[in-house]
């Protein structure tokens, strides 16, 4: 499913990857919506999420607060974030130091890895 910034996909049961367009703000707006993606595409079931953005996206401070806080958690169990380029990485650091996300979020530079941790993920939980 495609919304203006981001292309959701349930990759298979339990993983969902969110792919944020680029050259774009990510808004408290635009994540509710992939929320509401989100819990459709996994039936309302517990779910992890694997995210990709292309360079040049960025995301508004209360965006990274909401999805960091423990209110937002929901059913989303694990989230992988991958990059692509070590402006992502720092972007990705900062938000996993700064803004300390309740929801289990771990770094990966490799897409595939990022699969194996969060089939492993959902499998613990």
């Amino acid at each position: 499913m495609e919304i203006e910034k981001a292309r959701l996909t349930l990759l298979e049961e339990g993983i969902i990857e969110v792919y944020f367009m680029g050259d774009k703000t990510i808004e408290v707006a635009d994540i509710m919506e992939v929320r509401r993606i989100n819990l459709n595409l996994s039936e309302g079931r517990p779910y992890a999420v694997l995210v990709e953005s292309e360079d040049m996206t960025s995301y508004s401070r209360e965006t990274r607060e909401l999805l960091a806080s423990k209110g937002f958690m929901g059913l989303t169990k694990a989230k992988a974030l991958v990059f692509k380029n070590l402006a992502q990485r720092i972007i990705g650091n900062f938000y996993l130091h700064v803004n300390k996300p309740h929801i289990k979020t771990r770094l990966f530079n490799d897409r595939r890895k990022a699969i194996i941790w969060l089939k492993r993920e959902i499998i613990l939980k």
